[in-house]
């Protein structure tokens, strides 16, 4: 089975973080914590064909917790998940938790986060206590990540009003939310001031890719000097996953957005995995792509990601000299060759008085082509491995 899968749209449920979210108040959206492992999340994207998991924290965050302790909290946070990915750098990536709100708190962790714990980019809630990410209170946070040229994943969380009787908030209010403050950072200008963040909506956008010439025909008609083509086209520079949208979504996501801009996502754990592997199903038989598109979705997350494209690289310089390895060993050996003249090689001994070879030289022979088999080997997979670091360098 072929894993080629990148999942942006993962998340980890650390357990001294699930243990202590109760005691800060629960998860406000309704939704119970979902039993999770590092390993059943392996045997999960084994099924899917997902070749690594963008592992982050999913809402309500670090919400419950106050000042110090919710910086704290982040750093826990932060540290397990860099485990998790320095265990398993095949299997797993991290976007690291800020203590938002908290300018200088997030400010602080970003700079441990990127230098420090080498996380591929960073996860914000869709809003922070009802402040939107386009407030002014966070500028300082996006100029900081703007200057890394960071990946940012927005992931929603519950807004700021009561939940619809025996309706959970991930079932409608994310949406919305997800809808919500992307045209926030499009209307506070973000989109264009920090252009080298690049920005992932969860769930394909919400409502967005449907919505979007609406919102961009009224932020003009508020602001004349935002022409509607300046808006749409900072809507259209969000990436856009593709968890539980499949296949409603698909019809306005691909009319609205770029091709590479739409990456695929999954939701695990809080999607179960039956769930989520619906939500595959649907995309992968899909009939309204174009050739090469959904192909295009599986893998669009490798640009975004240079250390994927680099670990891939190496994986498959690694199993082409492997094989060629194992071909050239198993042409060689103990019966393996045929010497000139037409004489046959038996057992490693030429056959010219049709009398066996003993059968402790044969043995002794087998013993000593296996260790050189394997010496050969490992010094051409060795090469190999060496070459490709070299290379990716």
């Amino acid at each position: 089975m072929a894993h080629n899968r990148i999942d942006v749209h993962q998340h980890l449920v650390p357990p001294f973080w699930s243990k202590d979210l109760e005691r800060h108040g629960g998860d406000p959206s309704g939704w119970d914590s979902p039993r999770w492992s590092p390993d059943d999340a392996i045997n999960y994207m084994d099924s899917l064909e997902i070749a690594t998991g963008m592992l982050s924290l999913t809402a309500p965050s670090i919400e419950g917790w106050a000042g110090k302790e919710r910086a704290d909290m982040a750093r826990r946070v932060n540290d397990y998940g860099t485990g998790l990915v320095q265990r398993r750098p095949d299997r797993f990536g991290f976007f690291a938790t800020l203590a938002l709100p908290d300018a200088d708190a997030a400010l602080t962790e970003i700079g441990r986060a990127f230098d420090e714990l080498k996380v591929d980019g960073v996860v914000l809630m869709s809003n922070y206590e009802g402040v939107y990410l386009g407030h002014p209170s966070f500028e300082a946070v996006w100029k900081e990540l703007d200057r890394r040229g960071a990946v940012v994943y927005i992931h929603p969380a519950k807004p700021q009003i009561p939940l619809l009787p025996g309706i959970p908030g991930p079932v409608i209010d994310y949406p919305f939310d997800s809808t919500r403050t992307a045209v926030d950072l499009v209307a506070a200008g973000h989109m264009t001031r920090f252009r080298s963040v690049k920005v992932i909506l969860s769930h394909a956008g919400g409502f967005l890719p449907y919505a979007a010439a609406r919102f961009a025909e009224l932020l003009h008609a508020l602001n004349p000097k935002r022409t509607v083509e300046a808006l749409t086209s900072d809507m259209q520079a969000f990436y856009f996953d593709t968890a539980l949208s499949t296949p409603t979504g698909l019809p306005s996501l691909l009319a609205f957005a770029a091709p590479e801009h739409i990456l695929f996502g999954s939701d695990y754990p809080y999607a179960p995995a039956t769930v989520a592997t619906t939500f595959t199903h649907h995309l992968d038989t899909y009939q309204g792509f174009e050739s090469g598109e959904l192909a295009g979705i599986n893998v669009a997350a490798r640009a975004l990601f240079p250390r994927l494209s680099k670990q891939e690289k190496t994986q498959r310089h690694t199993a082409s000299c492997t094989t060629t390895a194992m071909m050239a060993v198993g042409n060689s050996g103990p019966g393996g060759a045929r010497p000139r003249g037409g004489e046959v090689v038996s057992g490693g001994l030429e056959a010219k008085s049709g009398r066996a070879a003993p059968a402790n030289s044969r043995g002794q022979e087998v013993r000593i082509w296996a260790v050189m088999a394997i010496l050969c080997l490992v010094i051409l997979i060795a090469g190999c491995i060496l070459w490709a670091k070299i290379s990716g360098a």
